[in-house]
């Protein structure tokens, strides 16, 4: 076995993606610490009032799904599928 296929944590590095999800994630987690007012959310007829931190969070779920489901169309039409 070489160095290389030690797996000693230097020879493994993140992927500008990974490093990416992980500002993210932290940028997020200061923003729902930090805000734990509560607000008044309407959407069209709809009014809720809750945490801003839960309302973030909601947001940031919703934007996932979203991705996720545009990045699944997108490999589907580069498959020709």
């Amino acid at each position: 076995m070489s160095a290389q296929d030690s797996g000693t944590p230097s020879s493994r590095s993140l992927s500008p993606r990974q490093i990416t999800a992980i500002v993210i994630a932290v940028i997020t987690l200061v923003l729902i610490l930090q805000n734990s007012q509560r607000v008044e959310m309407t959407l069209l007829v709809f009014s809720v009032r809750m945490p801003m931190w839960a309302a973030t969070l909601v947001t940031l779920l919703i934007g996932v799904v979203v991705g996720w489901l545009l990045c699944g169309r997108r490999a589907k039409a580069q498959r020709g599928g």
